[in-house]
């Protein structure tokens, strides 16, 4: 079938008008120029055209994490596929009108649901979660890349179009905090968390000038004899209102204030005065976020900043975090590598879970191995759980590397890992997290023990 000058020509014109129709919305903001999702001037009006009729619906906002690390570590490009990838999906996967997905900035996107029953919006939720919860496909590799999202419905948590995203919001930061399920419904007690949690964030650099943030320490003890060898530093806020609080509610604090290096500075200064009454043989364990190992870089490597006190850099390990394995391997190499250079030991934490996998352990240069806390609570009464964990010991015994078992718990436990080989280990059987104050009481007990299996 032969096509005529006159019909080329009309089928051109189409094209061309479709392009300049696509063109002009996008110059009109009705549509992300990546994505080609509607814009989120579109979607409010959406909203408020359904709040006018009085219709019921719910606003589901679905952000993925740690996408500016990911970005910052795989370059522009990919992270563009991977947002017009993930588009892609909620457009043909999700069952929701097309003009209700937008994309609201670099890394989260609204949608828009026609129902508000719960049955209705959590099958939205689990669309969304399960469709990008597939691996993304870009420049030749396949990335994983962790969803979380909030939920708001209307009317029952909100009243108007801002109300609506404000309450989703705040239901998208208290699930990305909990860590618990993919997807978190807004609850009246969330926003009052949010206020308070903005209190404290005002108050944090007041705290960190006037000493608040100190450090808890948590044996690591030689499984044979019952000695402590290693002390892990843990940081606590200890708020003259609200009692001890927990690293995971200020360190995001201290990283969007860009404070974590006075954080490191400032854990590190006590931990070389608390050092000076300890045994010097003692390793003080030091867990890192990428923002903060090239600070301690600098502070162990600069006379004029190095801590005052009894902490040598041979007496402190950098136990690197699944976030800081997420950063470019190359980059993460060549600061273990400057670590390493004045004698600081660096290990992988957690490993056995999250990103914390082999492939590190081939790439990266590591000391030690700390086991995630979860292998060593499930071996009780289940074969396959001790089975991964004697292959983990051995792997790392043939690497050269040292084992630290965590999360040891109760007597059964400890028996079987020393079973396996495991030589050193951490948990509540020996010691829950302690303050100064309470360390030489536990090198007391520590000694006393020694000398009991000794006997």
């Amino acid at each position: 079938m032969s096509i005529s000058w006159r019909d080329l020509i009309r089928s051109n014109k189409r094209i061309l008008a479709t392009q300049e129709t696509q063109v002009q919305a996008i110059r009109g903001g009705r549509h992300d120029p990546l994505t080609g999702l509607v814009s989120r001037r579109l979607l409010n009006e959406a909203t408020a055209r359904r709040f006018f009729a009085g219709e019921g619906m719910a606003l589901v906002l679905a952000q993925l994490s740690d996408f500016g690390a990911f970005r910052a570590a795989q370059g522009d490009s990919v992270a563009d596929d991977v947002l017009k990838t993930a588009a892609h999906r909620l457009r043909t996967t999700v069952n929701c009108d097309p003009e209700h997905i937008s994309r609201l900035d670099g890394d989260t996107f609204a949608i828009l649901t026609t129902g508000s029953q719960v049955d209705v919006v959590e099958s939205v939720a689990r669309a969304v979660t399960c469709c990008l919860a597939e691996p993304f496909p870009a420049a030749g590799q396949l990335f994983e890349i962790a969803v979380t999202c909030g939920i708001a419905i209307a009317p029952d948590h909100a009243n108007n179009t801002d109300n609506l995203a404000r309450a989703a919001q705040t239901a998208l930061e208290q699930a990305k905090t909990a860590r618990e399920t993919a997807w978190r419904f807004y609850d009246s007690g969330l926003e009052a968390t949010r206020v308070a949690t903005t209190e404290l964030k005002n108050e944090f650099a007041a705290a960190l000038a006037a000493g608040d943030i100190v450090p808890y320490y948590q044996p690591v003890v030689d499984l044979r004899t019952g000695k402590t060898v290693k002390l892990e530093v843990l940081a606590r806020w200890q708020h003259r209102t609200h009692g001890i609080i927990a690293p995971n509610i200020f360190i995001p604090m201290a990283e969007s204030l860009c404070l974590t290096g006075a954080v490191t500075t400032a854990m590190l200064e006590k931990v070389s005065r608390d050092a000076v009454s300890l045994p010097n043989d003692v390793v003080f364990g030091l867990n890192a976020s990428p923002d903060q190992l090239r600070d301690i870089i600098a502070l162990l490597t600069d006379p004029g900043t190095r801590p005052r006190g009894s902490l040598s850099p041979e007496r402190l390990e950098v136990e690197l975090t699944e976030r800081a394995l997420n950063e470019d391997i190359d980059v993460v190499r060549e600061v273990m590598r400057s670590l390493q250079a004045v004698g600081t030991r660096v290990v992988l934490d957690d490993f056995g879970f999250g990103a914390s996998n082999l492939y590190h352990l081939c790439e990266l240069p590591f000391d030690g191995i700390k086991s995630f806390k979860g292998l060593a609570m499930g071996m009780l009464g289940d074969m396959r759980a001790v089975a991964c964990f004697a292959a983990m010991v051995e792997l790392g015994h043939t690497l050269g590397m040292e084992i630290v078992a965590t999360g040891i718990e109760d007597v059964t436990t400890l028996e079987q890992l020393m079973g396996l080989g495991c030589l050193y280990g951490q948990g509540y059987l020996f010691s829950r997290p302690i303050p100064a104050c309470d360390l030489a009481e536990s090198f007391e007990r520590s000694e006393a023990k020694r000398l009991a299996m000794a006997g």
